[in-house]
């Protein structure tokens, strides 16, 4: 399996756990200067910016760790971008959704408010 498909894989299961547990897509692959957005959900009075990390294989990598201060910032760009542009006046929030595939064995890890707007 390709890195290029591994990821649009995670991406396609964490819109459809997040469709599952009440959250509706708005957008995916939103594209700004230097960031993509994987996901943008909105629900429970919320509009999620959502940062998908798939893993294949024993890697225990807490996806939290993975999204370095320098790619929160650019996310946080994009997504300012993407609220200005919409004029979305909802509450805005950072997810990121961590997939592990490991043989047939698949974790999601849903982590809200994974870091905030600075």
């Amino acid at each position: 399996m390709s890195t290029q498909y591994l990821g649009q894989w995670g991406e396609d299961l964490a819109a459809r756990h997040l469709c599952t547990c009440g959250y509706t897509v708005v957008a995916r692959n939103y594209r700004h200067q230097h960031a993509e957005i994987d996901l943008i959900v909105r629900g429970y009075g919320c509009l999620v910016f959502v940062e998908v990390r798939t893993r294949k294989g024993r890697i225990l990598i807490d996806p939290l760790s993975s999204v370095t201060k320098v790619k929160q910032r650019h996310l946080i760009r994009a997504a300012n971008f993407y609220a200005c542009l919409h004029q979305i006046d909802e509450a805005l929030r950072f997810d990121i959704v961590g997939i592990s595939l490991s043989g047939t064995s698949v974790v999601i890890d849903h982590v809200q408010d994974a870091f905030l707007f600075f």
